[in-house]
């Protein structure tokens, strides 16, 4: 990959139709991309070695001699930092609890929890999905980031390709074009989340295990209620 990286700018320099405005855009989305590589080896650091390192340590620890308030709390302890190791996910005991539940019904998988579980709040024994408005504005301000950054590597593509359809501006314009995408599907991320939570919403129907069934969760309606249970309640809005 590094070998391609100093490839591009001298394929940049020697073709005709290439300017500074077009290097300083794959410049860019290679810094980006670096920058998203580091953050994802920063991560994996994170979960792989400094809590896998605490467990070990408190597992480490000896009981004996300590009192049965002590012997509770350290497996307390214990159990809380496996269920963070197996998930990823570091939470209050209660919402743990709801999340290895969650995950028990089969309906969602572990690696879409760990992506919307600061949603999920637990209820009677049930699972509180928490779209409030603001959410909905950042879920449609993230599809609007996705769609701009694949549009416009698309048209930079065709601006490319229109006025000098050679082999190495198809090759640039198609890595452009492909660099944005993915640029614009990891700031464009959260809209996902709104994917994931509509499905698991559906699912939870089903199993009668949403505790807000209430809930209008639709990002073309401000509405906090349903129609048909708005139209009952007039201060739903």
């Amino acid at each position: 990959m590094g070998t391609l990286y100093n490839l591009i700018p001298e394929l940049l320099k020697n073709n005709s139709i290439s300017n500074s405005y077009f290097s300083y855009i794959l410049a860019f989305l290679i810094v980006i991309s670096i920058v998203i590589k580091t953050l994802k080896i920063v991560i994996t650091f994170h979960e792989n070695n400094i809590i896998t390192r605490f467990y070990k340590r408190i597992s480490s620890i000896n009981s004996e001699g300590c009192d049965e308030h002590t012997k509770k709390y350290l497996n307390y302890v214990k159990n809380q930092e496996v269920f963070t190791l197996l998930s990823g996910i570091r939470t209050a005991p209660e919402n743990a609890k709801m999340i290895m539940d969650l995950y028990l019904t089969g309906v969602v998988s572990r690696q879409r929890i760990k992506a919307i579980y600061g949603y999920l709040k637990p209820k009677e024994g049930k699972v509180y999905i928490d779209i409030n408005r603001g959410h909905k504005v950042y879920f449609i301000y993230s599809f609007s980031v996705m769609f701009c950054f694949m549009l416009f590597g698309m048209l930079l593509y065709f601006i490319m390709t229109y006025e000098n359809p050679s082999l190495l501006n198809i090759f640039i314009g198609l890595l452009i074009w492909m660099s944005l995408s993915l640029v614009g599907l990891f700031l464009g991320s959260e809209a996902f989340k709104y994917y994931y939570l509509k499905k698991l919403r559906e699912s939870l129907l089903v199993l009668n295990k949403l505790a807000n069934p209430e809930d209008n969760i639709s990002l073309i309606s401000f509405s906090k209620k349903s129609n048909k249970t708005a139209s009952l309640d007039p201060t739903a809005n």
